[in-house]
């Protein structure tokens, strides 16, 4: 009778020989079929093609077209053949169930950037190493530490990190909700937003009492070759930790039950001079990671994970193998994800050649306690937190999510005419300041307007998250770009015990500022007056009730740079900031337009106390000549935030700064409408009777 092998393995050792591209292999059995090389129409140009055009694909979430798939192909068939496609057919026939590990040795740093998991079966169109039922790609990684699985009796303790964000790792708990439920998982308290420093890391890591896998979520880079996660300071700022250091407190600790790491980081798996950041971790005892060759969507990456925890821990399982999980999980994205290429960004490092991580024999699962499961979200975002936990101006824009079906109605109407009166077809994209400019040179400033009130003059003045916002502003100064008021009449409902002020520029060119307030418990009462520029006072009768008004100490002060619709008349207009003239002629420093004794105070309560930015884009010209104006070319003042949308992919560039007075970034926070408006009711202050 033939010898049954439980667990066979073939290692085939990819390198450059020159110009030539090397494939040796072994196996389990002992085995060593003669190495041969890959024809030279496989050059280095060709594999690194073939990784550019799938990156490609990833990044503009699109399947893998038939061109890559013949590409797949060629290469597979190039490296399977001969005696090593023999010695691999022997070891199926060899295996109980049919299953052989693939381990991949490769020593070059070009060839490691190769996403060998593509390679696809000739005559098939699905039948990738990253997919395959019976083989099991692996990065091999050569480390002297010893290797052994760990006996698991309950749950997989899972543990995430996740600087950037609060709330990033939130839709993962949720889809991994069954599993924590029914005991398989342990979900430990995340590591997240501002908590996530060095020294809490390091902290968590060396007191919880059980931790088998530590699951990275945020941005990754190298540095003068040397891998990085970033974390963040005491003060919440941005801090870089070498990979390295982080794998020597791990193996100092001797933390033998940590026995997987996923890297869920743009550049985790990306194979620096020396070594990437997941071979850092497997070379210093990690027994396996996992990490990306390329960032990949959120929301993939998300179906990703959850499909692999799943397959590792699932209770019908008597051990957790960790490269059949992963191929599991690539089967989900290739199937339910409508990038399917993304499927082959997560890559596995494993060390040793055996990949069952967990062995689950003595396992007794028990459901978790319904008061053990994490709740809905009961916490606010500690980075949110501590702005509104103190004095801090509001900066709303308007580019948030709930404006930007009326700017697309306004967009096409513009659009339209230009088309049919004008025979002009604007380019697709164009920012809508060009937009504007272009209409109101083709056609004059006035109709451009009529167009605007149009569209404006019946958006409700009423919106949810400027509703829940307007509970937490306090007295000071803070602006909103609404052409509606939405804001001052929503702080009119949420404060009634406030005495509020707006004002905005008003005239031809915006040469005045016009003022209106309402004093504490006065409903609808709106008193108005008009300032004329440079700061000539107002008539003696107003001009101390305006100068109380106007107190940030004391009253809530709000700027409407942009001007739109003030409080007085639902049809009364002033000329609303559309063009980019408009932004360049008309947008001035607001000490240009008050007299000092008023704009002192107002500007000093902006530029010395935390900024709150929504609806706000890196992207936008006059957004980012608004905040130089705002802070006079100055850095905005620490613990600002930024809350961004999920999915602008503007993170990096608020953080970064490049666009910013001073070039000084500031935090970034991505968090949904929705998400925004919970956290913000079910923690408001008390509204000021």
């Amino acid at each position: 009778m033939p010898r049954v092998e439980r667990n066979p393995w073939l290692e085939i050792t990819i390198s450059r020989v020159g110009s030539e591209t090397r494939i040796s292999a072994r196996s389990s059995r002992e085995e060593n079929p003669p190495a041969h090389t890959l024809d030279p129409s496989f050059s280095p140009e060709l594999l690194r093609g073939f990784a550019t055009n799938l990156k490609r694909a990833v990044e503009e979430a699109g399947p893998l077209g038939p061109g890559l798939i013949q590409q797949a192909h060629a290469f597979h068939e190039a490296i399977f053949r001969g005696a090593l496609q023999q010695t691999l057919s022997r070891l199926h026939e060899s295996a109980d169930d049919r299953k052989v590990l693939l381990r991949l040795v490769l020593q070059d740093s070009e060839l490691k950037a190769f996403p060998w998991e593509a390679l696809c079966e000739p005559r098939t169109n699905r039948h990738f190493l990253g997919n395959s039922p019976t083989l099991f790609p692996v990065r091999g990684i050569h480390s002297g530490e010893p290797w052994q699985a760990r006996d698991v009796g309950r749950g997989v303790h899972l543990m995430v990190v996740a600087p950037s964000d609060l709330t990033v790792h939130e839709p993962l708990r949720l889809k991994l909700q069954e599993s924590i439920e029914a005991g398989e998982l342990t979900w430990l308290e995340p590591i997240a937003g501002v908590s996530a420093s060095e020294d809490y890391l390091f902290e968590r890591l060396r007191d919880e009492r059980e931790l088998h896998i530590l699951h990275f979520i945020g941005h990754g880079r190298v540095q003068e070759s040397t891998p990085q996660l970033r974390l963040v300071d005491h003060d919440g700022q941005e801090h870089w930790l070498d990979v390295e250091l982080l794998a020597q407190e791990i193996k100092q600790l001797d933390r033998k039950d940590l026995r997987l790491i996923v890297l869920e980081a743009c550049r985790g798996a990306e194979p620096g001079p020396l070594a990437s950041a997941a071979e850092l971790l497997v070379q210093h005892g990690i027994e396996a990671v996992i990490a990306y060759l390329w960032p990949v969507d959120a929301n993939v990456a998300r179906l990703c994970s959850a499909a692999f925890y799943k397959a590792l821990t699932s209770a019908a399982k008597q051990q957790g193998d960790v490269a059949q999980s992963l191929n599991v999980a690539r089967r989900m994205v290739l199937s339910k994800s409508p990038s399917g290429a993304a499927a082959f960004s997560p890559v596995l490092y494993l060390r040793g050649s055996n990949p069952v991580l967990f062995n689950f024999k003595r396992r007794k699962l028990s459901p978790a306690p319904a008061s053990t499961a994490p709740a809905e979200r009961s916490f606010m975002p500690p980075a949110l937190q501590g702005v509104l936990g103190e004095r801090f101006s509001l900066v709303l824009g308007d580019r948030w999510r709930n404006e930007r079906p009326f700017l697309e109605q306004f967009r096409e109407r513009l659009q339209q005419r230009l088309r049919r009166d004008a025979q002009e077809n604007p380019p697709p994209g164009l920012p809508m300041s060009a937009l504007t400019q272009r209409y109101a040179l083709r056609f004059n400033k006035s109709a451009l307007e009529l167009e605007f009130r149009d569209i404006f003059e019946n958006i409700a003045r009423h919106s949810p998250l400027v509703e829940a916002l307007a509970r937490w502003l306090v007295p000071g100064f803070h602006l909103t770009l609404l052409r509606l008021p939405v804001l001052e009449l929503a702080l009119a409902r949420r404060q009634p015990g406030r005495t509020i002020c707006t004002l905005q520029p008003s005239g031809p060119g915006g040469t005045r500022i016009r003022v209106m307030w309402r004093t504490a418990h006065q409903g609808d009462a709106w008193k108005s007056l008009h300032l004329p520029a440079p700061g000539l006072p107002p008539e003696d009768g107003q001009l101390q009730e305006l100068y109380q008004a106007m107190n940030p100490r004391q009253s809530i002060v709000v700027f409407r740079p942009y001007c739109g619709y003030p409080l007085s008349h639902p049809l009364e207009l002033e000329e609303p900031f559309l063009t980019e003239d408009d932004y360049l002629l008309g947008a001035r420093r607001l000490e240009d337009w008050l007299p000092p004794d008023l704009a002192t105070p107002l500007l000093a309560a902006l530029r010395n106390q935390p900024a709150l930015l929504l609806g706000l884009s890196m992207l936008t010209w006059h957004h980012r000549m608004l905040l130089h104006r705002l802070f006079d070319g100055k850095k905005l003042p620490a613990r600002s935030l930024v809350l961004l949308e999920p999915g602008e992919k503007e993170q990096v560039l608020w953080e970064r700064g490049d666009g910013l007075p001073s070039k000084q970034g500031v935090r970034a926070l991505e968090l949904g409408d929705a998400e925004l408006i919970t956290q913000l009711e079910a923690h408001a202050p008390q509204e000021v009777p």
